[in-house]
């Protein structure tokens, strides 16, 4: 498959480039089927009337490395920062499996979505990975998955990645696993040699799973993870295997 990167200059008098797509009612960023490398600029303004606020993504591997991307919208959907859905299952025609790789010290902030998943939704089939010192943070959604909704997905927190101070009106503040079938999950480590640990810390939710929410088909586990001040039901909501 093609691969495509697209990277941001820093200079001096700017900063970081900023690709704001402010009035235009539609997602900032939309991806299909093609290996893609986002770095080092921000993404802002995008105001989706379905899926995918701000990036909205289909059967791609897509990696995030050092981008900002905040205060964009899913006005009638899932994914107010990131949406990620595998249209075509996980691999179809020589695509590679759907991984989306939010890294280096990409932060996801303030944004938000009607339906689940204010900051990131990824949707049956994505494995999502969260390395380095990326953030999820103040996201928020009417749904459930303040921070990062799982539908039959995968979530790995590799290393001092964090996760805090996001809302969700229904359930699982900082994130929701949910499996249907073969089972969304969860996995955390510590990267030796690396100071730090995954952290989940200050989310909150109206109705269960401050910190996380793992539904009965879910799988957890955790190793090396701290969750902190999850203010509903203590910091998690179990349905499923621990």
């Amino acid at each position: 498959t093609e691969r495509t990167t697209i990277i941001g200059k820093r200079t001096r008098t700017s900063g970081t480039p900023t690709l704001d797509a402010s009035g235009t009612n539609l997602p900032a960023i939309s991806m299909w089927a093609n290996t893609v490398i986002l770095r080092s600029f921000t993404v802002t303004g995008g105001a989706s009337p379905n899926d995918g606020g701000g990036i909205s993504i289909q059967s791609t591997p897509v990696s995030l490395i050092d981008m900002t991307i905040h205060d964009n919208v899913a006005i009638g959907g899932k994914g107010g920062g990131v949406y990620s859905e595998a249209v075509l299952g996980p691999v179809v025609g020589g695509v590679p499996d759907p991984v989306l790789t939010i890294g280096g010290r990409t932060v996801i902030r303030d944004n938000q979505a009607t339906d689940d998943g204010g900051g990131v939704y990824a949707g049956e089939g994505i494995i999502v990975r969260m390395t380095g010192r990326a953030r999820l943070e103040g996201n928020r959604t009417l749904g459930s998955g303040g921070g990062i909704y799982l539908d039959n997905a995968s979530l790995a927190l590799i290393g001092p990645v964090s996760i805090v101070e996001n809302s969700a009106t229904e359930s699982g503040g900082g994130f929701v696993v949910v499996g249907v079938g073969t089972g969304g999950d969860l996995v955390s480590q510590k990267v030796n040699g690396q100071r730090g640990l995954p952290t989940i810390r200050g989310n909150g939710a109206a109705d269960y799973g401050g910190g996380m929410y793992l539904s009965a088909d879910g799988v957890l586990n955790l190793a090396d993870l701290v969750v902190t001040n999850g203010t509903v039901t203590g910091a998690t909501t179990c349905v499923g295997p621990v």
